[in-house]
């Protein structure tokens, strides 16, 4: 990574960033880079990817209790095709 790769992550990232400190960042870069090459190199052999599958097991019980604590507020009275229906406006 050098100093044109940098000018370019922080003009998509809308960042700006001080030029004294382009040479400390580019540093920081290289060693979250180099540590990803490290991570790369493990051994997993066939392990099927599980993070996944955990993460939207505990997103799909957050989602769970987080309608049930809305319906329990009694902010939406009624529900239609899965979608929580709320008192008329107008």
């Amino acid at each position: 990574m050098d100093k044109k790769d940098l000018k370019r992550l922080c003009q998509l990232s809308l960042v700006e960033i001080d030029e004294n400190k382009e040479e400390k960042i580019l540093s920081d870069l290289e060693k979250i880079l180099s540590y990803f090459s490290e991570i790369e190199k493990v051994e997993t052999g066939n392990l099927p990817p599980s993070f996944n599958g955990h993460f939207e097991e505990i997103l799909g019980e957050f989602r769970e209790k987080e309608k049930r604590i809305i319906m329990e507020e009694k902010y939406f009275p009624d529900e239609e095709n899965g979608y929580l229906k709320g008192p008329k406006i107008l």
